[in-house]
């Protein structure tokens, strides 16, 4: 079993030299954890995949999809993340990507746009803080979605409600639900 993806870097207390070289052409910060990320990716394979079994199948799924779109969006090559790894790494979050039409963290592109999650400031400084393993993270945007007014549940049980109050009135009115 592989074992979680670490930074190589201690993002919320940078030394003098990791601040100044943060963003530069040689010797980058980022660039440095980028590689260190890569590194550990190479590592897995699809069978290290399997411990998403001990999850739900609903969390199970959203997980390998995010990590579709994260692969898909360029992100990281490989696709390989397990539930321990912590979740700022999965959505580098402090790699300064970008998405395609915006200027919006890629991060937010894709659990926003893509997933239609509608995430509140609590989650985005949790994830910001490093505070999140990726199932976490995964499990909240799950019931983000369900909770979401784009939600087909949602909808699904907004319009059986009002199904369900038709039924009522015309019963009041005619005595018996019309079929």
């Amino acid at each position: 079993m592989a074992r979680p993806l670490q930074w190589c870097v201690d993002w919320n207390h940078l030394t003098f030299r990791q601040r100044f070289l943060i963003d530069g052409p040689f010797w980058s910060t980022r660039d440095r954890a980028y590689r260190d990320i890569l590194r550990q990716l190479r590592k897995r394979s699809e069978a290290d995949l399997a411990a998403w079994d001990a999850y739900p199948a609903d969390v199970a799924k959203l997980a390998k999809e995010l990590a579709g779109m994260i692969q898909a969006e360029g992100i990281w090559p490989f696709a390989c993340f397990l539930p321990d790894d912590p979740a700022d790494i999965v959505l580098a979050v402090h790699m300064d990507f970008t998405d395609k039409w915006d200027v919006l963290p890629a991060y937010y592109s894709i659990i926003k746009k893509e997933s239609g999650a509608e995430m509140d400031v609590a989650f985005w400084e949790r994830l910001q803080q490093g505070s999140m393993t990726y199932a976490e993270a995964v499990a909240e945007i799950c019931m983000a979605k369900v909770n979401s007014p784009q939600s087909p549940t949602k909808r699904r049980s907004l319009w059986s409600r009002l199904l369900g109050g038709l039924r009522e009135k015309a019963r009041s009115l005619f005595g018996r639900s019309p079929s």
